[in-house]
């Protein structure tokens, strides 16, 4: 048992033989905790800049809609006006006419 508490010990974990009490774990010194985390977040962003990429989605997804170019105020006056111009082809076409017949539930909201 001495053996596998001084493997622990060896490793820079503390044992005690009784669960240390609220204050004293409020006091205890956590330099070794923050110096941990520092090293994982810079061995973290060592992984991330060998790769390039990364695999979480939304990082992936963040990444790819900060290259895209957002609309401006013309470009989206644009693109309604092309899409009042494909509403009334549509409605002026044949085949609304021919879907209102078919599926009149469906399209009764629409009918004019």
């Amino acid at each position: 048992m001495e053996d596998i508490i001084g493997m622990i010990n060896d490793m820079g974990i503390s044992v005690a033989e009784e669960a240390p009490d609220e204050d004293t774990l409020m006091m205890s010194d956590h330099s070794a905790d923050e110096s941990a985390a520092e090293e994982a977040v810079a061995a973290l962003a060592a992984v991330e800049s060998d790769v390039g990429r990364t695999t979480d989605p939304v990082r992936m997804y963040m990444r790819e809609m900060g290259t895209v170019e957002l609309l401006t105020r013309e470009g989206e006056i644009e693109i309604a006006k092309r899409i009042e111009e494909g509403t009334r082809e549509v409605m002026s076409s044949g085949l609304f006419a021919w879907c209102r017949r078919v599926y009149p539930r469906r399209l009764r909201c629409h009918s004019g």
